[in-house]
Parts: C-alpha cells; sequence; structure tokens
C-alpha cells in the first residue's frame, strides 16, 4: 500500500524485490491509503512501480483490491492469464 498518488519508497532494493516477485509471476497491486483520489503513474515513484511491475489500483481502496486478488486467484492459473 503506497501514501498519496501512488507513492513509494524509491530505493534499488526495495525496487529490485518488486520486480524480482513479479517476474515469478506475484501479483502486487499498488493501493493507496487517501480515503479520496487515486494511484497515478505521473510522478517518478508511482512510475518506478509500474516499470517495477507492480500494477497501479486506480481508484481502488484496498478492500476492493484484495477482493478482486481473491476472485482472480481462485478462477485462473498463472499471471499471464491474469492480464
Amino acid at each position: 500500500m503506497s501514501y498519496g498518488a501512488g507513492n513509494a519508497p524509491e530505493k534499488e532494493e526495495f525496487l529490485a524485490q518488486l520486480a524480482e516477485a513479479t517476474k515469478r509471476e506475484v501479483i502486487i497491486v499498488n493501493c493507496t491509503q487517501c480515503r479520496h483520489g487515486s494511484v497515478v503513474t505521473s510522478y517518478r515513484s508511482g512510475r518506478r512501480l509500474l516499470d517495477s511491475g507492480v500494477i497501479s489500483g486506480g481508484d481502488m481502496t484496498p478492500e476492493c483490491a484484495l477482493t478482486k486478488l481473491a476472485y482472480v486467484l481462485g478462477k485462473v492459473r498463472g499471471f499471464q492469464m491474469c492480464v
């Protein structure tokens, strides 16, 4: 979960771990803690998350993202089918 418009730490080790996880077909969704607004990729940190394979949650709440991920994981096998 990020803060603001989808901002997160930009430490190289953190981004490398995210990229490694997405290469292993782990689905990672970036959701904001803000009550209003959404995750955007126009800022550098949001763009770097996207470049690491993280999916933008847009205006989804964390609860919404969790519910949708639970549904997807129950229906398909493999990340390629989810995209």
